[in-house]
């Protein structure tokens, strides 16, 4: 019982810190991807060589020390069957236990306070290593199965941890406590050298139990060792399938990226040749609105010019036909002044000359016969010529009238004859009668001119008209090209060139004489 006091004792005064004291723990690096399988000959990182070295390093003591303690426990095996009777039993389990516990405890608080760090750590070297590091374990399972008297007090299930290649498998493995038995005081003190350094006096206290207590301790802290790098690699796995989900995202999501990105090329090509179509399109669009324009322009040119021809001849005509009515109304009145001065005189005269005029009637009747007929043939001449220019300017809208006046004009004529036939007495009345067909003709020349005012202003509207006709179409001529040129797009202009033809029409119409 005093050994088991003295192992309990050595157990609860060796704390985490000494036992993970010469635990290295491996360097973090960035994990490999799935697509990046790294050889067994490939030339890492600096830290990558340092912890297959380590790594090798510790499996080759392992197994120097697994053989040092198979000797060493065939040697003291006899000596143990004689002592076991004598001696109390230590109580391994609990002690085997207790240290579990506080390794896991101390291994958590590390893991804690290291954090990510700790976690980020290098699987590509576990699997470089991980046929070796198989192949190692099971040549000493194999060899602890055959030392049956050194192995029968750690009896396991051996066919759990190994049983396939794949890293999964032996990440999932319920670890073996046989894999790595207790070396000798030398494998260790390699192992642990501070733990040796500290607790050398007390271990010295106890030669007897020294050995065991050794093996003891150096198997519980491979156990724990084994476990924490189990628990990390399971720990690194769960990130690799973290790793490779995030990546099959990734890569998913790359390949719909690229897709929608040669889709966008795709449409953005269609985009382009559709602006280059329509641009082409608006281009000759313009150009042909603007030869429309330039042809437009022309016309309203060339209209513009006819209608101030036209209304300049309609002006000079009209002035020429009213200074020809008005000298022909100062012709009349003059005429009528002389034939009232020649009526008083023929008054003062008739007494005087009354046998006198007899004589001369006949020649007087032929004289004034002849004067009247050519004065009426002039005059009806002229009149004609006139009503002929008239009809020809104002379209023929005063032919009737002018055909009527004429006839009267030989109505009157023919009267005033047959009044200078009838009689020279009735010369005072025929006189009075042609006085008032002068007046009458005066009123009517006048009723003329008013009816030609008439017209002209009437001509001058139809200019303002057309004038407003012809702005209102170049203004919707321009109101379309420039609609077209914020518009940018293609529009046929076939209704607007039918309705210009329309209103080119009717203008023409309204122009011709």
């Amino acid at each position: 019982m005093a050994d088991k006091s003295a192992c309990r004792t050595l157990s609860s005064s060796i704390h985490s810190e000494d036992l993970l004291s010469d635990m290295e723990l491996l360097p973090p690096s960035a994990p490999a991807t799935p697509g990046q399988k790294v050889p067994s000959s490939q030339a890492g990182t600096p830290y990558t060589s340092q912890v297959t070295a380590q790594l090798y390093a510790s499996l080759h003591q392992s197994r120097q020390a697994e053989a040092q303690a198979r000797s060493h426990l065939e040697n003291q095996h006899s000596l143990g069957l004689s002592r076991e009777a004598e001696a109390p039993e230590v109580d391994l389990d609990t002690l085997a236990e207790e240290l579990s516990h506080r390794l896991s405890t101390s291994v958590e608080a590390s893991t804690y306070r290291k954090g990510p760090a700790v976690e980020s750590r290098h699987i590509s070297e576990m699997e470089n290593v991980r046929c070796h590091l198989q192949g190692m374990l099971r040549g000493s399972r194999d060899a602890a199965h055959g030392d049956a008297v050194a192995l029968r007090t750690f009896e396991r299930k051996d066919d759990d941890s190994f049983e396939s290649d794949s890293t999964t498998a032996l990440l999932n493995a319920r670890p073996l406590q046989e894999v790595s038995p207790p070396g000798s005081l030398a494998g260790f003190e390699q192992l642990f050298p501070r733990y040796t350094s500290l607790r050398m006096g007390q271990l010295r206290e106890h030669p007897p139990y020294a050995d065991s207590h050794l093996l003891k301790d150096s198997l519980d802290k491979e156990q724990a060792r084994r476990k924490h790098c189990e628990r990390h690699i399971h720990a690194l796995q769960n990130r690799i399938l973290e790793l490779q989900q995030q990546l099959a995202v990734a890569v998913s999501a790359d390949k719909k990226k690229d897709s929608m990105i040669e889709q966008l090329d795709k449409t953005l090509a269609k985009v382009v040749e559709g602006w280059n179509r329509h641009e082409a399109e608006r281009t000759a669009t313009l150009r042909r609105l603007q030869t429309e324009k330039e042809g437009l322009e022309q016309a309203l040119g060339k209209q513009t010019e006819a209608v101030a021809q036209r209304e300049a001849q309609k002006a000079s005509d009209a002035q020429r036909v009213l200074a020809s009515v008005q000298s022909e109304v100062q012709g009349l009145e003059a005429e009528l002044e002389a034939m009232r001065r020649e009526r008083d005189n023929l008054k003062m005269e008739m007494s005087l000359v009354k046998a006198r005029y007899e004589a001369q009637k006949v020649k007087l009747e032929s004289e004034l016969k002849v004067a009247l007929e050519q004065r009426v043939t002039e005059r009806m001449a002229e009149v004609h010529e006139e009503s002929l220019r008239q009809m020809s300017s104002m379209r023929e809208q005063h032919r009737k009238q002018l055909l009527e006046l004429s006839g009267h004009h030989e109505k009157e004529l023919a009267s005033q004859l047959a009044q200078f036939k009838a009689d020279l007495a009735e010369r005072e009345e025929r006189q009075r009668h042609l006085a008032e067909d002068y007046e009458c003709r005066i009123s009517k020349q006048q009723e003329e001119i008013r009816e030609l005012q008439a017209k002209s202003r009437r001509l001058e509207m139809q200019r303002a008209e057309m004038m407003s006709q012809f702005q209102a179409m170049m203004k919707a001529h321009w109101n379309e090209a420039l609609r077209l040129f914020t518009s940018g797009s293609p529009a046929s202009p076939q209704p607007d060139t039918k309705a210009q033809q329309q209103q080119q029409q009717q203008v023409r119409a309204s122009l011709a004489p």
